[in-house]
């Protein structure tokens, strides 16, 4: 059985030792942000490398929405001139002619050399969840047409709160606005106006950091998501070994939905620092961390577990710490064989007290086991 263990245990961290899935995201992703620089370029009427493209855009008090196109699009192609004017006609008038045109207008082109997006107008798209789209968000879904994952993670995190205030539609909660504080970078009434320009143009250099974080944190979403996958195809035991920061609860519980009781990803082993590795339950799939080893610490805890290195278990029994692999691992295979007595302990002194001592979560895994 201890050979067999170590068998299994040694194929998952292969399969997590391995980077390969790494780079070939990685690889991707620069060839999205080629593609996108390319796509930006084209919408000129010039083909040389980085030639400088004129954008117009609102000017005035700035907003979330206009600083975020410019910084998006300055993150894939940084040689953009910016006009900031409502006027377009003046513009005409001296035959400039931009490229892009975002967040005025009133108009909604794309063709191909010029690009217009605006939601003022009484057309304005409405997306099917009935908030309307705003300038940042037509500009993003043209330039990640062709990667609707990303796009689908950067309207979730980044895009969709934005639309929703900047369009005044509170009533959506839609999740926190990351670019709420581009507001307060407009000058005071004691600064007037003479400097909007300048501040515009440090509000587009922080949002660009917030985008590239954001976008950072997508790239390294997917390749979690595939790298999990690959784990969770090779777990049959219950207890999936992860690498620290992987997200993971999301696509477990959605795979747990199609398994029988015995089949489901039971436990979950990471490394939280230097000195602790972190074994966690995974909710509702009949693992139970016994009773006696919950809200104890140090040479406690590890006179309980039998353990070496036992650090810390939650009161609430959902997380146990070890500062070896090992020793989390070892704990991980006594939780799983003792579940089942755990479970029947804690019935038999809720019937004694005769009032409920289990979580609400428990008290979900005692009806789910009978």
């Amino acid at each position: 059985m201890i050979d067999k263990r170590k068998e299994v245990i040694e194929k998952k961290l292969n399969i997590l030792n391995d980077d390969s899935i790494i780079e070939d995201i990685e690889n991707q992703w620069e060839q999205m942000k080629k593609s996108i620089y390319n796509k930006i370029l084209k919408v000129s009427y010039n083909t040389v490398d980085n030639i400088e493209i004129l954008v117009v855009i609102h000017g005035g008090k700035f907003h979330a929405d206009d600083v975020l196109c410019i910084a998006m699009l300055k993150y894939f192609y940084p040689n953009i001139h910016v006009i900031r004017t409502r006027n377009i006609k003046v513009l005409k008038e001296l035959n400039i002619t931009p490229s892009f045109v975002l967040d005025v207008g009133y108009k909604n082109i794309v063709s191909d050399h010029y690009i217009a997006f605006d939601h003022h107008q009484d057309d304005a798209f409405i997306r099917s969840n009935g908030v309307k789209a705003a300038a940042c968000g037509l500009l993003a879904d043209w330039l990640f047409e062709d990667y609707p994952v990303v796009w689908q993670k950067l309207h979730s995190y980044l895009l969709a709160p934005i639309e929703c205030a900047d369009n005044g539609q509170m009533e959506f909660d839609l999740g926190q606005n990351l670019l709420s504080f581009v507001s307060m970078l407009n000058p005071t009434w004691e600064e007037g106006i003479n400097n909007t320009d300048i501040y515009f143009n440090e509000a587009v250099d922080m949002a660009k950091r917030v985008f590239h974080h954001i976008l950072l944190n997508i790239r390294a979403e997917i390749s979690s998501d595939n790298k999990l996958n690959m784990i969770l195809n090779e777990t049959k035991d219950g207890i999936v070994i992860l690498r620290s920061g992987m997200n993971w609860r999301e696509i477990i519980n959605e795979r747990n939905k199609e398994l029988k009781e015995k089949d489901k990803f039971k436990l979950v082993i990471f490394r939280s620092s230097k000195t602790n590795y972190v074994v966690q339950v995974i909710p509702y799939t009949g693992a139970i961390i016994p009773m006696q080893w919950r809200g104890k610490s140090g040479d406690v805890l590890e006179r309980y577990t039998g353990i070496r290195g036992s650090n810390f278990c939650t009161e609430n029994g959902l997380s146990i710490g070890f500062s070896t692999f090992d020793g989390a691992k070892a704990a991980a295979y006594k939780i799983l064989e003792r579940s089942k007595e755990t479970l029947e302990n804690i019935r038999k002194e809720q019937e004694r007290k005769n009032q409920p001592v289990l979580s609400k979560y428990e008290r979900r895994q005692s009806f789910n086991a009978k």
